[in-house]
């Protein structure tokens, strides 16, 4: 097995290539029944335009990268494993798990 760290950093061709997609999406005709048949359309549009419009990957970028991360090969397969040290639980903690 092999480990290593890593920061996240998605290349900004493929956000531009993301929103893109979004804005060009042909939303298909929503059967009136909700989620009886799958996603409510609506709802999905509203999280595609979030996607497209408000959400700042580079500021969630930043956000995730305050924790170190770690890319190991197991077997073949490339796991993301995230490991952030456990702090000492305080002294009167009723429960030694939290700090």
């Amino acid at each position: 097995m092999s480990m290593g760290t890593f920061r996240i950093k998605v290349p900004q061709q493929t956000l531009d290539d993301l929103h893109a997609r979004l804005v060009r999406t042909r939303w298909a005709d929503e059967i009136d029944d909700g989620w009886t048949f799958g996603t409510d359309r609506t709802e999905l549009r509203a999280l595609a335009d979030h996607w497209a419009g408000a959400f700042e990957w580079r500021r969630q970028e930043d956000e995730m990268n305050r924790f170190a991360h770690f890319r190991a090969d197991v077997n073949g397969s490339t796991v993301h494993p995230r490991a952030r040290r456990w702090r000492q639980p305080a002294p009167d903690s009723p429960d030694p798990r939290i700090p």
